[in-house]
């Protein structure tokens, strides 16, 4: 074989290989090969699953890796972590209700700013209200839990349903049970309860997805005992919006 003939051999056989990534083939809608990197900022934000032309699933993507699942007509939650490793690839590793800890592969592809494909799944943008406005309003306890000593969040029905907290539109944080009234305010996803006092300030990491919250304390009076009560899950029962 000549030179000429063992070069396009070569160069062939090194294009061939390099076949371009394109999205499943359960997502019906084009892509463009030229999108941009997966970008956190870009993927944060409320998104819910278009199935035969309905709501389905609702996910919310957390600035602090944390993704939140809520199936279409039920309460539970489940709690995730996920984590970029390329240009379209994210790592999710299942936290809670089972508490299974199994990491999964995803393939992400943005088809707009309003649009992605998540592992064939088409996901649309929720641009109906600001996350921390979906917070205003009254919340029944309705599930406690701690941290395993694998740092996984374990979180059992609460026994205190009659507890309830009332986030207000003046940055009022109520909590009726307790007749407590303190300041909070919100950083991303991160609020800050009774901030003007430094050594009572609590802090929590929080999502809600319809009419479900959960908050993570992960900074206050936390009680120095084994399994202590740090995550709290609230159902809306008042929107005062």
């Amino acid at each position: 074989m000549n030179r000429i003939g063992l070069y396009i051999l070569c160069m062939c056989f090194l294009f061939g290989c390099e076949k371009p990534v394109t999205p499943s083939d359960n997502c019906a809608c084009s892509f463009n090969p030229t999108d941009g990197p997966l970008e956190k900022a870009r993927l944060s934000g409320e998104w819910y699953e278009i199935k035969q032309s309905k709501k389905g699933d609702t996910y919310v993507f957390s600035a602090n890796d944390t993704m939140y699942l809520k199936p279409r007509n039920k309460n539970d939650i489940h709690v995730m972590t996920y984590r970029i490793t390329g240009d379209h690839a994210m790592e999710v590793k299942k936290l809670w209700p089972d508490a299974s800890g199994t990491s999964t592969q995803h393939t992400v592809f943005f088809l707009s700013d309003d649009t992605l494909c998540f592992s064939g799944i088409q996901l649309v943008r929720n641009h109906a209200e600001a996350l921390e406005k979906r917070l205003i309003g009254k919340w029944q306890l309705v599930g406690e839990g701690y941290y395993d000593y694998d740092g996984t969040p374990v979180i059992n029905p609460s026994e205190h349903t009659w507890c309830y907290v009332e986030f207000r539109e003046d940055l009022q944080m109520v909590h009726s049970s307790l007749n407590l009234i303190s300041p909070y305010r919100i950083e991303g996803n991160i609020l800050y309860e009774n901030y003007v006092d430094e050594e009572n300030t609590f802090v929590y990491r929080w999502g809600v997805i319809d009419d479900i919250l959960i908050l993570h304390c992960i900074q206050g009076n936390i009680p120095d005992v084994p399994q202590a009560k740090v995550v709290f899950k609230y159902k809306n029962v008042q929107n005062t919006k």
